[in-house]
């Protein structure tokens, strides 16, 4: 259903959003259109995009460009909302008249001005996802992208440090949990990614590969255990008698 206006360029007797009489737009394409729509000069379609303007306002939608991280990705958020709402994700034609109603929501001059740039080149609502994602939202991949596991960090505590850096971002379109798993394993240190890659197969979530690191981490404790009894024995020169009954398999060796 058109969300905008009935075909008939009324709701039913109500008003949708407190908005009333939208011109009609007819069968949306079924395709992203070749290029933008052209600007408005006849009466209905400035009524129109100016109906649409009012309902971004409704839903308190501004942007500056020096907002928070957090601040704008919550922007990016609603907007999709909005999109989503309104014209749903194959009714391009609405998706369109959305995009050319947005300098009112960019009030600030580097989204404005960043807007008027990129407008030319916006057909649909991923375009302008993809576009403000790269000039707003870029820097918070590479901070999740550079997040490297410490030397003497264990990979619990890694995941975590990451865990903690992707709640922050609460955006749900940037990184899958299988483009997670893969980016964790990329930036594990090396001992760890050469011994988890045999099991690859199997890792398919953060807490299945948690777990593979603290099986290594246990492992690597054993051998350093058992490593640092053998060092002790020579250092001390203990007798060969003494040295026959120590048994380096037995667990009651070890601490």
């Amino acid at each position: 259903m058109n969300r905008f206006y009935e075909k008939d360029g009324t709701s039913a007797g109500r008003p949708r959003c407190h908005v009333e009489d939208w011109p009609a737009l007819g069968s949306p394409p079924t395709s992203p259109p070749a290029s933008p729509p052209p600007p408005a000069f006849d009466l209905p379609t400035v009524i129109r995009r100016m109906r649409i303007a009012e309902l971004l306002r409704h839903w308190n939608l501004s942007f500056h460009g020096d907002e928070t991280d957090q601040a704008t990705w919550e922007f990016l958020e609603r907007l999709g909302e909005f999109f989503r709402y309104y014209a749903g994700d194959r009714d391009f034609g609405q998706q369109q008249e959305i995009l050319m109603a947005l300098p009112c929501v960019f009030v600030g001059p580097a989204a404005a001005e960043w807007y008027t740039a990129w407008r030319p080149k916006l057909r649909t609502w991923r375009d302008f996802r993809e576009a403000f994602e790269a000039r707003f939202c870029d820097h918070y991949r590479e901070i999740v992208y550079d997040c490297r596991q410490r030397l003497g960090e264990t990979m619990s505590e890694f995941v975590a440090r990451l865990r903690d850096i992707v709640s922050r971002i609460r955006h749900p379109w940037w990184c899958s949990q299988k483009e997670l798993v893969e980016l964790v394993f990329k930036n594990v240190l090396p001992e760890y990614r050469y011994w988890m890659r045999r099991y690859l197969d199997k890792i398919d979530s953060l807490s299945t590969l948690e777990d593979y690191g603290r099986l290594f981490e246990f492992m690597e404790k054993e051998d350093d255990e058992e490593r640092l009894l053998k060092q002790l024995i020579e250092r001390l020169e203990i007798s060969p008698d003494l040295k026959s009954k120590v048994n380096l398999d037995d667990d009651d060796n070890f601490p």
